[in-house]
């Protein structure tokens, strides 16, 4: 078991395609996106604009998230495992590569490998989840998206409701109890 763990662990480094550089440039800029917009709803006069300003923010109000997993298939990633705001910040593992991609992609483009693709959807994806239960909860609405994920499983991560197909929810307790409230006449 541990050659053949070594084995996909040396795959997962060492695949890399001309693809995966596009793939990886688009999901870590939809990243930056969603960071951005995250900031702007937890302090409407934030001004952070960048992994390390993005940083204190995000995990000043979820402090969890480098703990964060989801499972694909036979694999557990987690993705944001070394994330850590100032003074000892270090970003995510894969987001430093992802800039090496960006500015110097001749010299890195290896870098834009199957492994730091994976972490980096895998991020995406936790980022839209953590998105949506901060909005549901604020707003008192649902706190999960509107389907379910073809890839990714979170793990340990809780929420009111339960997606269980394209905007189809499992009933809570709550719901049922107000189906069969009597009204007043």
């Amino acid at each position: 078991m541990g050659l053949l763990f070594s084995i996909r662990k040396r795959f997962f480094r060492n695949c890399f395609s001309n693809e995966f550089i596009k793939q990886y440039q688009a999901i870590c800029s939809e990243i930056d996106v969603i960071l951005k917009n995250i900031c702007a709803e937890i302090n409407t006069n934030s001004t952070a604009d960048k992994m390390p300003k993005y940083t204190d923010e995000i995990l000043s109000q979820f402090p969890n998230l480098p703990m964060q997993k989801v499972q694909l298939k036979d694999y557990e990633l987690q993705p944001f495992i070394n994330w850590s705001s100032s003074p000892n910040y270090n970003a995510p593992d894969w987001w430093s590569p992802y800039n090496k991609v960006k500015h110097e992609r001749l010299l890195n483009y290896k870098q834009a490998n199957l492994k730091n693709t994976l972490n980096a959807l895998a991020a995406l994806y936790i980022l839209e989840q953590y998105f949506v239960k901060f909005i549901g909860d604020r707003d008192n609405c649902n706190d999960v998206p509107n389907n379910i994920s073809q890839m990714f499983t979170m793990i340990d991560f809780t929420t009111k409701e339960t997606v269980i197909g394209k905007d189809s929810y499992l009933a809570t307790d709550d719901d049922i109890q107000q189906l069969f409230a009597t009204s007043p006449n």
